[in-house]
C-alpha cells in the first residue's frame, strides 16, 4: 500500500533523488539548522517591529499631548483677546498694554514679548509679537507695545517643546494673529 506521503513524492520528486528522500524516516541535523536560523531570523524581525510599533506610540502620544497644550494656551489668549467688552480690563487692551498680559511676560524688545511655563517633560514658550498688517510681517516701526492703543493686530505664537525617548528634542508650534476689534 503505497501512502499519500509516498505519492506525494513521487509526484513532485519523480527521479532519482525522489527515491533518495523516500527512503529517509527523520529529519538530519542540517535541516533542523536551518529551520532554526530561519525561526530565529523571523523572530528577530518580529521583536525589532514590536519595538518599533512601541516608540512610535509613545511618540505620538506625546505629540497629542504637547499638541493639546499648545492648543490650550492659544485658545486661552485668544478667548482673552476677544471678549473685551466696552470698559472692561480685558481684551485686546488687556493683552496688548504692559498693565495686563504683557506684566507677567519677559520684554524681548518693544515690539516683542515672552514667557515659558513647564509641565511635566514639556515647556510652552509663549510669545507676542506687534504686526504690520501693511508689510505682511512683525513689526519693527512706530507701532509698539509701548502705544498699545496703536496696535492693530499682534501675532500670538505658542510652541511647545519636549525631548523623546531617543533623547531628541521635538517641539510643536501654533501661531495666530489677533485683530483688534472695533466697537461703534
Amino acid at each position: 500500500m503505497i501512502t499519500f506521503k509516498q505519492k506525494m513524492v513521487k509526484k513532485l520528486f519523480p527521479n532519482h533523488f525522489g527515491k533518495l528522500i523516500k527512503n529517509q524516516n527523520g529529519l538530519t541535523m542540517l535541516e533542523v539548522a536551518i529551520g532554526l536560523v530561519i525561526l530565529a531570523v523571523a523572530l528577530v524581525a518580529f521583536l525589532s517591529s514590536a519595538g518599533n510599533v512601541s516608540y512610535f506610540n509613545k511618540r505620538a502620544e506625546q505629540e497629542n499631548k504637547a499638541t493639546q497644550l499648545a492648543s490650550n494656551k492659544m485658545e486661552e489668549i485668544k478667548r482673552i483677546s476677544t471678549n473685551e467688552a466696552t470698559g472692561s480690563d480685558y481684551g485686546f487692551s488687556y493683552v496688548t498694554s504692559q498693565t495686563g498680559l504683557l506684566a507677567s511676560m519677559t520684554r524681548n524688545s518693544a515690539y516683542k514679548y515672552s514667557s515659558s511655563e513647564t509641565e511635566d517633560d514639556y515647556t510652552t514658550t509663549t510669545t507676542l509679537e506687534v504686526y504690520d498688517t501693511s508689510t505682511g510681517a512683525v513689526a519693527n516701526g512706530d507701532v509698539s507695545f509701548d502705544t498699545p492703543d496703536q496696535i492693530r493686530v499682534i501675532q500670538s505664537t505658542v510652541e511647545v517643546t519636549w525631548t523623546d525617548m531617543k533623547g531628541q528634542s521635538k517641539s510643536v508650534q501654533l501661531a495666530t494673529l489677533l485683530h483688534r476689534r472695533q466697537f461703534i
